[in-house]
């Protein structure tokens, strides 16, 4: 792919995830009113279900590939309206599609990068401690992996594993639910601990390799700009 053509489409997705980042902000909290009123965990198996369960699905990686912040919010929905066990295959294949999708549109359109020996050892383990993390940016993480060319391999069963533990606290939590859902239950105590939890857990393993990550991707914006420039 000729540099013209990457610098194009990765102007075209940086848009695009402004644009929904603005969007999610602004109407955060009319996005459950798009929402089924009723309850479909306990429904009996239907075409119609798999319908709504293969729609949301789709919403949800769309959301994910483009980076928008409205993940807990579609974690919450899905255990709510499918149910533990169905809520969280739902949510869990959705985030791995969606950050797959966008883990290879940054390993065609972001030149390759040598890739230091400090992560590569226990790479799947920094990229699975990395994504139940709570505080930093699951994104980042997609790009970090796109531009060293982390195998695929190890990316998605990263992504599935990493961030199974967050979907888990909020389906769980969703699916206990009973009557209209609100968005005060992203600070129900049950959520809260279990960031805290997460975040902690992540943050023993990670801070050096957060460093890295940063480091590394802060680096490839300057040569970005340096090549820009030139």
């Amino acid at each position: 792919m000729r540099d013209r053509t990457r610098r194009y489409l990765l102007s075209l997705y940086i848009v695009a995830v402004i644009a929904g980042i603005g969007l999610a902000r602004t109407y955060w909290q009319q996005l459950l009113s798009f929402l089924p009123s009723t309850l479909a965990q306990g429904q009996p198996a239907s075409w119609h279900l798999l319908a709504c369960m293969a729609a949301f699905a789709a919403v949800l990686a769309v959301t994910v590939f483009f980076s928008a912040p409205t993940n807990p919010l579609f974690y919450l929905a899905s255990g709510y309206y499918f149910g533990l066990v169905y809520g969280t295959a739902i949510a869990a294949l959705a985030t791995v599609l969606g950050s797959g999708a966008a883990f290879l549109l940054f390993r065609r359109t972001i030149k390759p990068r040598r890739q230091t020996r400090e992560l590569d050892s226990n790479i799947f383990l920094t990229l699975c401690l990395l994504r139940c993390s709570p505080w930093f940016p699951a994104p980042l993480v997609s790009v970090y992996c796109g531009a060293t060319r982390v195998k695929p391999s190890i990316f998605l069963a990263s992504t599935a594993f990493g961030t199974l533990p967050l979907i888990l606290a909020y389906t769980l939590t969703a699916s206990r639910l009973r009557g209209p859902i609100t968005l005060e239950v992203l600070y129900s105590p049950e959520i809260v601990t279990a960031l805290a939890v997460l975040g902690a857990v992540s943050a023993i393993g990670c801070l050096r390799p957060v460093r890295h990550v940063v480091g590394y991707l802060k680096a490839m914006a300057q040569a970005k700009t340096v090549e820009a420039e030139q």
